[in-house]
């Protein structure tokens, strides 16, 4: 476990710290720091120790992350939020010169898992069933309705609501122009897989373990309602969609648990994902099992579906943080050795070659 922790856009995550401090002390000691730009966030209060930083928008964030790793001589930075992601992929050698791990995939993971279309295809192409996804604009000339429309890049369901889901040309259209203007993003249609969603979370580097499912129960939706987690089931806390759903860990038979966890591990390998994350999956009335999205480096909230799904595996919420630490450390460790062992072959093949 790595000395001091440094938790990025802290905000409420009030658990995730104090996990992490409750790993840190069962295993020798070391602090956890934390940094957000409100100087009032709850987790700012817990943490041992607190910076204000800009947006990660702002040209100079990674550089004051950098200075606070020195500072507080960090082992190990944790992302929490999906718009830092692909910045701290893309930095992650920045930091490893400086002896520092980043607990996020690579830029090529990252960047795959952020785009739908991108993801789909590479999925498919690895032998994984993924629901066939289409830039608007593309659509072969056959192709069956109903398809569900959804933004190329944004995340936390951002974009999608009841209406996604398009019956006619017409409708496809207008959903179409309502993203472009709305989000400024492009728009997907993609092959709308009726059926009962799971979520599993998948653990490892090299030896993987995939938890137990975690089931999607629609049951309190009204009469009629679209069966997907929009962002009104996810974040509207006054709305009958976030009350009418909710996440339980999965009563199937031993047969589909193992059906669905393979289907997982497969996308996460496929995917070259490090450390952990979520997959996301439909089954259909005839059996068949799609993913539908990959989360790297996904929600680690203490009520998330996958640390939900880890305590169901037998791994309490301090022990998952403490594994996931351990997980980027030693990513990070057997890479900078590989790195060494690779350098000093290159000086004795030139020393050799100039002797």
């Amino acid at each position: 476990m790595p000395c001091n922790v440094l938790i990025t856009a802290a905000s409420r995550r009030v658990a995730l710290v104090q996990a992490f401090q409750a790993a840190l002390r069962a295993s020798g000691g070391g602090r956890v720091i934390v940094c957000d730009i409100n100087p009032l966030s709850p987790a700012v209060h817990v943490a041992d120790r607190a910076y204000l930083v800009p947006l990660s928008s702002a040209p100079d964030y990674l550089d004051e992350i950098r200075t606070i790793c020195e500072l507080e001589a960090i082992s190990l930075v944790v992302p929490t939020i999906d718009d830092e992601l692909e910045l701290f992929a893309r930095a992650r050698e920045s930091f490893a010169v400086r002896g520092i791990g980043v607990a996020v995939s690579s830029p090529e993971t990252t960047a795959l898992c952020n785009d739908k279309l991108a993801t789909c295809a590479h999925l498919r192409a690895h032998g994984v069933a993924a629901a066939a996804t289409y830039l608007a604009g593309t659509l072969p000339e056959r192709i069956s309705l109903p398809l569900f429309v959804k933004p190329l890049r944004m995340d936390a369901s951002i974009g999608i609501d009841e209406k996604s889901l398009v019956r006619t040309t017409q409708q496809m259209m207008e959903r179409v122009l309502y993203i472009q203007r709305t989000f400024g993003d492009a728009a997907l249609a993609e092959e709308y897989i009726e059926g009962r969603e799971f979520y599993v979370g998948v653990m490892g580097n090299g030896e993987l373990v995939a938890f137990p499912p975690i089931e999607m129960d629609f049951s309190g939706l009204k009469e009629g309602s679209l069966k997907v987690m929009d962002s009104s089931a996810k974040f509207d806390e006054n709305s009958d969609r976030f009350h009418g759903t909710k996440a339980v860990i999965a009563e199937i038979e031993p047969e589909l648990k193992a059906k669905l966890q393979k289907a997982s591990i497969d996308a996460y390998r496929a995917l070259r994902v490090c450390d952990y994350g979520r997959v996301d999956l439909r089954l259909t009335e005839t059996g068949e099992v799609y993913v539908i999205e990959v989360n790297a480096s996904c929600y680690l909230e203490e009520q998330s579906e996958f640390a939900t799904a880890a305590a169901a595996h037998g791994i309490s919420y301090p022990e998952l943080v403490e594994r996931i630490a351990e997980l980027a450390v030693e990513r990070w460790k057997h890479r900078s050795r590989a790195q060494k062992r690779r350098k000093k072959a290159r000086t004795a093949a030139a020393a050799a070659a100039s002797g």
